[in-house]
């Protein structure tokens, strides 16, 4: 059993990595902003606005079923 909780461990370590570079390298432009506003020491509220107000307008929907 404990061998298979690390099996499927790794797997999900696996996948958040790939998930996270592809973020990184779809959304380069917004992680900039972000990593210069974070060196500036915004608050968390700041960096989520300045995530918010640079992602491409198809992903900023707040939420909204993009099917509807």
């Amino acid at each position: 059993m404990a061998v298979s909780c690390i099996a499927k461990a790794d797997g999900e370590i696996r996948w958040a990595v790939l998930n996270t570079i592809t973020l990184l390298r779809r959304y380069e432009d917004v992680h900039k902003k972000l990593a210069e506003a974070m060196l500036r020491g915004v608050s968390v509220g700041e960096a989520i606005k300045i995530i918010e107000s640079n992602l491409p307008e198809e992903h900023n929907d707040e939420g909204e079923d993009p099917d509807n």
